[in-house]
């Protein structure tokens, strides 16, 4: 399966602007200053499957996020205070939160000028964390509003009876072989954010596949405050 608009830099796996750069480096830092291996790391926070462990850190090393009950055992292992990963944790969290939240509060502003918006080559190529497509096995470009917009608009990533109203879809990972998934959005009707599982991870694959991009992927240094003054009601 192929996974990009055939745009030549839409083809390299690009790094999520979601992830915790500051507490990765914190570790990370840490661990080379120690001269620790990964494999020995495991070992001092006490795992018996090294593998598992392993594969957890390439995760982190990738995202920032440490699964649960990693932030203690990491603090112990290399002598770091719990607090700081904490406040690095938590301050990551609000920034990823704000603009999720202002694009979800201010959906039907963004919504009136989307036929704008999605041919607009600053506006369309904003990002936000929260905001991608992720496929095990393959490369996936960054999502954009203005390519979240046009699956709206194609009736695509929108989900019926989960809440109270139609529940738009934000984000969406999982494997094209097994079909697993997990998805992130939200309830129109409420504006309640949602986690959950689709029957199959197909449908946003072949929504993405079918997706005739309306405007070029570029950088841009726009930011959804700027558009939502742009745009107003």
């Amino acid at each position: 399966m192929q996974l990009d608009f055939n745009i030549n830099h839409l083809k390299t796996r690009q790094q999520p602007i979601n992830i915790n750069s500051a507490l990765i480096e914190l570790v990370k830092q840490t661990q080379q200053a120690a001269g620790i291996s990964n494999t020995q790391l495991a070992r001092r926070m006490g795992f018996k499957n090294i593998n598992k462990a392993l594969r957890r850190f390439q995760h982190f090393e990738q995202c920032g996020v440490l699964p649960k009950n990693y932030s203690l055992k990491i603090s112990q292992a290399l002598a770091i205070d719990l607090k700081q990963i904490k406040a690095l944790e938590a301050r990551h969290s609000e920034q990823q939160s704000t603009d999720l939240n202002l694009f979800i509060q201010h959906f039907d502003q963004i919504w009136q000028h989307r036929k704008i918006i999605v041919r607009h080559r600053d506006y369309a190529n904003i990002l936000f964390p929260g905001l991608y497509l992720s496929v095990a096995y393959l490369a996936a470009p960054k999502y954009n509003i203005g390519l979240l917009l046009q699956h709206y608009m194609n009736g695509d990533w929108l989900v019926e009876d989960i809440c109270c109203d139609r529940v738009y879809i934000i984000a969406a990972g999982g494997s094209p072989l097994s079909g697993n998934n997990n998805c992130h959005g939200f309830c129109m009707g409420c504006r309640h954010q949602l986690s959950f599982k689709l029957p199959a991870f197909g449908m946003i694959l072949k929504a993405h596949k079918k997706l005739g991009v309306a405007c070029e992927q570029r950088r841009t240094d726009k930011t959804l405050a700027d558009l939502l003054r742009e745009f107003p009601h």
